[in-house]
């Protein structure tokens, strides 16, 4: 990624953003464990970064072919050196996030579920009896709850969150949480992502005006 905020790290600077895709094959015989210069090659090229940028290479940037270089650190590299985690970017934004509800008004099953239909894949309809409960457990990945019918009380760290029919519950991954049906039990939808109404209806939009 190469963005207009990059001010030091002058390699990773574009006058807009931008991404760039390098297919692996390019690098076979330049790079790796069977190229002859590969060493040679990846110190001129950190030679070169120490001239043409104001701060160090950063230390993500790892050697094509080792067993343990893991890519996806030197998708976006910042301006400072601060290395990346170890766990998935993606997760770890998701659990700084909080459970929220969302009212959407959407009480049709047919209509819920093609609101949380990804773009390929599936959702799960869930039907719970009266008064289910389901003891406290956490997911690894971000889940969506749209209520179609009935009630359900979720217990999340201490709170307890009602949630009726039309609701809309945005779990992010790995938040603990317990629930249990109403009297009349309680009909839903679960899609293994945060979906926002607004962005389904801005996403509509743009398709009904093409």
């Amino acid at each position: 990624c190469n963005t207009p905020s990059h001010k030091v790290r002058m390699s990773r600077y574009a006058s807009t953003f931008m991404i760039t895709f390098q297919p692996r094959w390019v690098f076979d015989g330049v790079m790796g464990k069977n190229a002859p210069n590969a060493d040679k090659i990846k110190l001129e090229i950190r030679r070169r970064l120490h001239i043409f940028d104001s701060v160090s290479p950063s230390l993500d940037l790892g050697t094509y072919g080792d067993s343990d270089n893991r890519e996806w650190k030197q998708y976006f590299l910042g301006e400072d050196n601060k290395q990346q985690g170890d766990c998935c970017p993606f997760h770890h934004h998701s659990s700084a996030q909080r459970p929220t509800v969302q009212q959407t008004g959407i009480v049709q099953l047919p209509i819920a579920i093609h609101r949380l239909l990804p773009p390929t894949g599936s959702v799960e309809v869930q039907v719970d009896t009266p008064f289910r409960t389901h003891t406290r457990h956490q997911h690894k990945t971000d889940e969506t709850l749209h209520i179609v019918k009935g009630e359900i009380n979720f217990q999340l760290d201490g709170e307890s969150i009602l949630c009726k029919a039309g609701d809309r519950l945005l779990l992010p991954a790995n938040t603990p949480h317990a629930s249990t049906a109403g009297e009349d039990g309680c009909l839903y939808v679960i899609a293994t992502r945060l979906v926002l109404e607004r962005n389904v209806q801005r996403r509509e939009a743009e398709v009904a005006h093409v």
